[in-house]
Formats: C-alpha cells, sequence, structure tokens
C-alpha cells in the first residue's frame, strides 16, 4: 500500500494527490509541493493509501517554512501589481478581456492570469507585451 496525501491549494479548490514519502503530516499541514507550474504552497486536507495509484504520484517537497509562508504573502502583493500592469495593457490594446485574478508559483516560475471574454480573444499581442 503506498501513502498519499490530498493537497489543495485554494478553499474549496480541486484536491490534488501527492506521495508524502518519508515525512510525517497530518491534516490542515501546509506543504511545498512540484506541480506543473512550479513549486506551489499547499494545505493537507486527505490522508490515505492507495493500493497502486492511477498515475505516478509526483512527492511532497517539504513541509512549508515560516519563509515560504512569508513568501506567499509577498507574491499575493506582486500578483496584485501584476494585474494592474496587466489591466493597463488590456486597456491599451483594447482586448474584449476582464481580468479575474493572477498567480504566481511560489517559486515564481509562472506567472498565471486569469480571465474571462464573451468570446475567443487573441491575445498574442498581450504576451508579447
Amino acid at each position: 500500500m503506498q501513502q498519499i496525501v490530498g493537497v489543495s491549494f485554494r478553499t474549496h479548490g480541486k484536491v490534488y494527490d501527492f506521495d508524502p514519502g518519508q515525512l510525517s503530516l497530518k491534516m490542515g499541514d501546509c506543504v511545498v509541493v512540484e506541480t506543473a507550474r512550479g513549486q506551489e504552497l499547499g494545505e493537507v486536507v486527505s490522508m490515505g493509501s492507495v493500493e497502486t495509484p492511477a498515475a505516478p504520484l509526483k512527492p511532497v517537497l517539504r513541509v512549508a517554512t515560516v519563509e515560504d509562508k512569508q513568501k506567499a504573502v509577498d507574491l499575493k502583493i506582486k500578483e496584485q501589481t501584476a494585474l494592474e500592469e496587466c489591466a493597463k495593457l488590456v486597456t491599451r490594446l483594447e482586448l474584449p478581456m476582464k481580468l479575474i485574478s493572477a498567480e504566481y508559483s511560489l517559486d515564481e516560475a509562472h506567472l498565471t492570469i486569469y480571465f474571462s471574454s464573451a468570446g475567443r480573444v487573441d491575445f498574442r499581442e498581450l504576451v508579447r507585451e
């Protein structure tokens, strides 16, 4: 049996399974994991075990440190700044989109901007800017 922990990155968000390895984790622990978007901070919301996982599980890198948690707080400010700068570009480029939020990965390798629009939007120029 392989031990697994369910990690959520947002309140009421989807839960993703990770391999805790040799870490002794409990519900509510704040952990750092490697995702497709880079390192992210999440909360352990479930624990269990499986015979064989459907796919290989990525490992939990570590229990979040005070520095990790502070960096996450600092990134929230940086995300707001990125959203404001993006809004200026959207206005200047006259793109028909509404910006929703911005999220940095914990290692700052990726910035994701979420938006909505009534139809398809060609935002290649926005990405170049």
